[in-house]
């Protein structure tokens, strides 16, 4: 039985955890945003080539935490620039809803 109520809880919270940054979970996100943000076919195109992009441009570690999280904070903000562009001005309210939704869930997990 409790082995039954753990993987309930488990699953739970695999359901329940939210986005964390916009394209880092690759396709599971990607249905995620085209759910979410009601994207069009071509959008849904467009964005697959932005996160192609962005996984093979995604800056290397240096082992310097300081430098390494600036570079992927620059890197994220590029590539959220190419994502707002394709997305009409409702689409970028919802975008950077989940964005802030999914920054405050990092902030109560870290805090645990």
């Amino acid at each position: 039985m409790k082995r039954l109520l753990a993987l309930a809880a488990m699953a739970a919270i695999l359901v329940a955890t939210p986005l964390s940054g916009a394209f880092h979970q690759g396709k599971h996100n990607l249905g995620r945003l085209k759910q979410e943000l009601t994207l069009s076919d071509t959008q849904v195109e467009q964005l697959k080539a932005i996160m192609k992009d962005a996984k093979a441009t995604r800056p290397e570690r240096t082992g310097d935490k300081p430098t390494d999280h600036a570079a992927m904070q620059k890197h994220r903000e590029a590539v959220d620039a190419r994502i707002n562009a394709l997305l009409t001005a409702e689409q970028q309210a919802k975008f950077k809803a989940m964005k802030e939704r999914a920054h405050s869930q990092h902030g109560k997990k870290r805090s645990r």
